[in-house]
């Protein structure tokens, strides 16, 4: 957590470097088991704790450039879509299959690397749910950077970054440097998630 505000991304750096100087002279250093937007518990061990990762993640994000915006969106459409898109971080870094689905239509399909497409929203809480048994996600950081608006349909394209822990597989599917695009519906509940595709850049 920042504890006061930042002027500066050049701040920012270096609030992250004598944050990380400081902990560097712990022999152990054990992260909080916390959940939060970008991270979430640990496995014990000498490691750096959750909180300086997610400044990275932070200022990754602030130096990121606004996303471009196609088309006519409200201020209350913009706020749901980042809201919805911080949604899926939350359920993602948690592991919680129910909170991914909650966000996404009923015909909501998934196309995920070396997989079928995964279509409905029962088959994409069940397939969630057993990925969730496999993998441990501790960071990850959606930038998107075109997000367009067609009538009552929306897609947006953006890059990922990913921490996890998980088998070689799932590793090899799933690297660290990623694109994406999803493709959100407007329903009667809101904004949700009518398609969703990744893949890895690296």
């Amino acid at each position: 957590m920042l504890h006061r505000p930042v002027e500066s991304a050049a701040q920012l750096r270096r609030s992250i470097y004598d944050t990380e100087r400081q902990l560097s002279r712990k022999q152990t250093l054990r992260s909080p088991d916390r959940t939060a937007r970008f991270g979430h518990k640990r496995s014990s061990g000498p490691q750096i704790p959750y909180y300086v990762s997610s400044q990275h993640l932070l200022l990754d994000r602030y130096m990121a450039p606004e996303p471009l915006w196609i088309g006519d969106f409200s201020e209350s459409d913009r706020e749901e879509i980042v809201a919805l898109r911080n949604s899926i971080i939350d359920a993602l870094v948690c592991g919680d299959a129910e909170a991914y689905a909650a966000a996404c239509t009923e015909d909501v399909l998934l196309l995920h690397p070396d997989q079928d497409i995964v279509s409905g929203l029962d088959a994409f809480r069940e397939y969630e749910a057993g990925m969730f048994q496999q993998l441990d996600i501790a960071t990850i950081e959606l930038t998107p950077v075109r997000i367009e608006r067609s009538s009552d349909l929306v897609y947006e394209v953006g890059r990922q970054l990913l921490e996890m822990r998980a088998s070689q597989q799932l590793h090899d599917r799933f690297k660290g440097s990623r694109k994406y695009t999803h493709v959100l519906r407007r329903t009667p509940s809101g904004w949700r998630f009518a398609a969703l595709m990744s893949n890895n850049s690296e």
